[in-house]
């Protein structure tokens, strides 16, 4: 009876480990996705962040628009996956929208 009572704890000792395992398991995968989706926005906001800082200190004339790229001086490759660019100017003033990614980041850059 004793020997029986022990395998019955040792089961069910098994039993909620598995399940503290799998929830465990679950969370961790959830945090992970996040977090590379997370890094994945940051890493695109950044490149644009440094794409904007390269058109404010470059003339616009060279920067094209070419088969979802930005292209500086019609050979270097200034930025890919871009899904939309707008260049517009009025007086001394250039707006710029662009947007990455099938359009998951977006912005709206004003330069003198």
């Amino acid at each position: 009876m004793k020997k029986s009572m022990v395998l019955i704890e040792l089961i069910f000792t098994i039993a909620i480990f598995s399940v503290i395992a799998l929830y465990s398991m679950n969370i961790a995968l959830n945090i992970s996705t996040r977090n590379h989706a997370l890094v994945n926005d940051l890493d695109n906001i950044l490149k644009l962040e440094a794409t904007k800082l390269f058109i404010q200190k470059h003339p616009l004339s060279t920067i094209e628009f070419v088969n979802g790229s930005l292209i500086y001086n019609k050979e270097h490759l200034l930025l890919k996956n871009v899904a939309s660019f707008k260049l517009s100017s009025k007086g001394n003033l250039v707006s710029i929208d662009i947007c990455l990614d099938n359009n998951a980041i977006c912005q709206n850059w004003i330069i003198k």
